[in-house]
């Protein structure tokens, strides 16, 4: 068959183009796929690295913040607070047929990939079939639940007036930072608060206040800290919203999230552990000694070393980056972000581990919207001229 006419190949893609529907198709296919993949090698590099914390002796393995003892809600303390989600997991599969659950975990032990990739460290005589089905749905909900983050985080970009294009790298380049947060170590339901903290930060800057109170009162079952995310929003709320409306919507969200946190924190008297684990005189020994802002860590694959956050590969492009956006930024996007780290920056020196970024979580989407502020003049924010880099 005779090849068209090269006009007649360019009409064809010119009118595929000028498709509303072929268009808007390949846009929307282009954000799954990246999506699709981002959340993949997010997810997998951090359950490759930290997997469900399912190491431990096994005589005392349910008593320890592995997957299993969260789901039992024999886990220790504080982490036990942070077990709602999995342990409404079990509930829901311990309701499905025995002879169902029977078909279901012949299959996953045929093969075990999963098991064998991200939670080996579980004890045989405990992988029973609720277990297994658990942990393989809690799998797919840790992945899913970033992929739905991608989502937000792009809309909260483009809600910032960035276009297709620069809204889709700056979701690219937080999944390439993410994973560096988790240098000391990781747990499932940091993928959860996340969600919440994106989510609420996305309502709450479209102005659609009951959804977003209605996450936090959701969310804050997920984690016990959640309930400061409510005093940063304070400051979110653009200069339209009254001071009556923000104070009742302060207290509102305080209420729903304190009632959450009281409920999930009750019950667990008798586990081992406390409500926080002190390490300032190990963060301060940490902090002043040089090295360890030189430091690389095994994070994102086995053999591939990647430098620490404060390593000044990755500390001073950011320091330059980040001045130049905050500058660019509007007052209530910083008060946002310092309302957001200062409560958790000081619970980080206290009880946090070292460099453990993540504890500073509720921070990001601030972070995030700041970010935001400077991706359209990267290029010039990194700049040189010619004499400059020919001296490189």
């Amino acid at each position: 068959m005779p090849k068209l006419p090269l006009f007649h190949q360019r009409s064809k893609i010119t009118a595929l183009k000028n498709n509303p529907k072929m268009l808007a198709f390949a846009r929307y296919a282009i954000l799954f796929l990246i999506f699709t993949i981002s959340a993949g090698n997010v997810t997998n590099s951090f359950l490759l690295k930290w997997g469900f914390r399912d190491k431990g002796e096994d005589s005392s393995y349910l008593q320890t913040y592995s997957l299993t003892g969260m789901m039992n809600g024999t886990a220790p303390r504080p982490y036990v607070y942070r077990s709602t989600i999995v342990q409404l997991i079990k509930k829901g599969v311990d309701k499905i047929d025995p002879d169902v659950q029977a078909k279901l975990f012949m299959s996953i032990t045929r093969y075990d990939s999963l098991r064998n990739s991200y939670f080996n460290g579980i004890p045989m005589r405990y992988w029973t079939p609720p277990v297994a089905i658990t942990y393989h749905i809690t799998y797919l909900l840790v992945y899913w639940t970033f992929f739905i983050s991608l989502i937000f985080l792009f809309k909260i970009a483009k809600h910032m007036g960035q276009d297709y294009s620069r809204s889709l790298l700056s979701v690219v380049a937080f999944c390439f930072i993410y994973p560096l947060i988790f240098q000391q170590g990781g747990y499932y339901y940091d993928f959860f608060e996340l969600l919440g903290l994106v989510s609420t930060a996305y309502f709450t800057l479209k102005r659609k206040f009951y959804i977003s109170t209605f996450l936090v009162f959701i969310f804050a079952f997920n984690k016990e800290t959640f309930f400061l995310v409510p005093l940063a929003l304070f400051f979110l709320y653009d200069d339209k919203v009254g001071l009556k409306t923000k104070i009742f919507l302060l207290l509102t969200q305080l209420v729903f999230s304190l009632s959450a946190r009281h409920y999930i924190m009750s019950g667990y008297e008798g586990n081992t552990g406390g409500l926080v684990e002190w390490h300032l005189w190990e963060n301060f020994l940490f902090w002043i000694d040089p090295r360890s802002y030189f430091g690389f860590y095994n994070l994102v694959g086995k053999g591939v070393f990647t430098p620490a956050l404060e390593n000044p590969i990755i500390a001073i492009p950011l320091l330059i980056f980040y001045t130049y956006a905050w500058g660019k930024s509007e007052n209530r996007y910083k008060f946002y972000f310092w309302a957001a780290l200062i409560p958790v920056l000081c619970l980080s020196i206290l009880f946090g581990f070292r460099d453990e970024f993540r504890n500073l979580s509720l921070a990001i989407p601030a972070a995030f919207l700041i970010a935001l502020s400077g991706v359209s003049d990267f290029s010039k924010i990194f700049a040189m001229d010619e004499n400059q880099e020919s001296n490189l």
